[in-house]
């Protein structure tokens, strides 16, 4: 979820269940609109060398982080991809939203936070943290 948003199709041949499925994004869009449009953006791999896509937007005062990933290599015997965050407050903690997981600022820049390992090309996550 970057840059703009919006949908080119026949809204009147969608099924119900895709209706609500849009609802929903559009619904996530406007929960992080304000953060996409005036944050800082991080490009947080090169997704021509790596397997993973990444990329972050990260609140003028580094309270809000959005995370972005896709995966774009999967292989047999895959390792854990790591996404190391930028721009973060140091010395800070921070809480990913659907998890509840609590990690210090330094080890998400320094480590990374992994992305889970799943069969299948192109598999997007999203993460939110919040500054706790």
């Amino acid at each position: 979820m970057a840059g703009t948003f919006g949908y080119e199709l026949d809204p009147g041949k969608l099924s119900e269940g895709e209706k609500q499925c849009i609802r929903e994004q559009i619904r996530q869009y406007k929960r992080y609109a304000s953060l996409i449009g005036s944050g800082l953006y991080y490009r947080l791999s090169d997704p021509l060398t790596q397997e993973a896509g990444a990329w972050e937007f990260v609140s003028e005062d580094g309270a809000e982080v959005l995370v972005s990933a896709v995966m774009l290599k999967v292989h047999g015997n895959m390792t854990v991809n790591y996404v190391r965050l930028k721009g973060l407050s140091g010395g800070c903690l921070y809480r990913e939203r659907e998890s509840g997981r609590i990690y210090g600022a330094d080890a998400l820049m320094e480590t990374g936070v992994p992305l889970p390992v799943e069969m299948g090309e192109y598999h997007a996550y999203q993460m939110y943290f919040e500054r706790v």
